[in-house]
């Protein structure tokens, strides 16, 4: 399965805490926005990512790269003005080789069971599946109306508090209908999904009340990084995971890529384990690291498994409980 991730857009909103990189590549705790949402893909077995870039765009790719990193192959599709949200699908269809295609927001983590959301849609043949978020008063956002797991409303402005679904921002849309969606400027949620509700096409909603966050807007992107900080404070076992996530990746590392992830595991240890520089620099120093990207494989597994071995070490030392 394929997933689309929308990242194209200008992030105005959020421009006057992060303006240097686009909004899905702000950095939360040590690691940019948009990498918390490709990990979750990852773990429920998506094997492609299409990147829809727009607006400094250069900077996902530079960073990501093809995803050997990560596990997972990346592509990118660019688009040389803003498209919309149905555009930007739209431009990446030649990219699509299935029947069905993920799509999420680039700005919005749900952590939501991607496998399970895949098999309602598909197992029901619809045309488009939306995962919906509950909401305790749907009166402060637009709300989804759903008839028997059909959607029948969407955006639905209503003054009526109440609990019930709003949209999480991830989407299963059938190949089929993307091709359908008109060239240009277009809205998925403003212009297409309204009108092929009104088309009568299968559409179904899913709801779950799992954590999510939209980091729109500065207080919620400040809300988001101290989640994640308290999450990692008190949980050792995710602390783990990702120490030998990040020994995964070395292995795994172009050339270029090194680079990237000598800075990464340098904050790691630095911020979530107190590491100073001084025991940083046993393994991944000025003279001995340099070398060590562009030297000869045998000479290369020799540095890697040293650095893996010195990495273990100071994670197991700061990990005891």
């Amino acid at each position: 399965m394929q997933a689309i991730i929308l990242v194209g857009g200008l992030g105005t909103r959020l421009r006057s805490i992060v303006s240097d990189v686009p909004k899905p590549m702000a950095e939360i705790v040590n690691k940019p926005f948009v990498e918390y949402v490709l990990d979750g893909l990852q773990e429920a077995g998506i094997t492609e990512v299409i990147f829809a870039v727009g607006y400094k765009g250069a900077a996902f790719e530079e960073y990501f790269g093809n995803g050997d990193m990560w596990g997972i192959k990346l592509k990118y599709v660019y688009e040389d003005e803003p498209l919309g949200t149905a555009g930007a699908i739209k431009n990446a269809v030649t990219l699509i080789t299935g029947s069905y295609v993920l799509v999420l927001n680039g700005d919005t983590y749900y952590e939501l069971d991607y496998k399970k959301f895949i098999e309602f849609c598909t197992e029901k043949n619809a045309d488009m599946g939306i995962a919906l978020r509950r909401v305790s008063d749907v009166s402060r956002y637009s709300k989804v109306a759903v008839d028997n797991d059909l959607i029948v409303g969407f955006n639905e402005k209503t003054e009526i508090d109440e609990a019930g679904g709003i949209n999480g921002g991830v989407y299963l849309l059938k190949t089929a209908l993307v091709n359908e969606i008109t060239d240009g400027v277009v809205s998925l949620e403003k212009t297409m999904i309204p009108q092929w509700i009104c088309e009568k096409r299968k559409i179904v909603g899913t709801i779950s009340d799992t954590y999510f966050i939209d980091i729109g807007i500065p207080e919620d992107y400040f809300k988001f990084i101290s989640d994640v900080s308290k999450n990692i404070a008190f949980n050792k076992k995710q602390l783990r995971e990702q120490g030998e996530h990040l020994i995964q990746q070395r292995l795994n590392a172009t050339s270029t890529q090194f680079l990237i992830w000598k800075d990464r595991m340098k904050k790691y240890l630095r911020d979530v384990y107190g590491v100073q520089s001084d025991e940083y620099k046993e393994f991944v120093n000025e003279k001995f690291i340099p070398q060590s990207v562009n030297c000869k494989d045998d000479y290369r597994e020799v540095i890697i498994d040293y650095c893996n071995e010195k990495i273990l070490e100071i994670c197991s030392r700061y990990l005891r409980d």
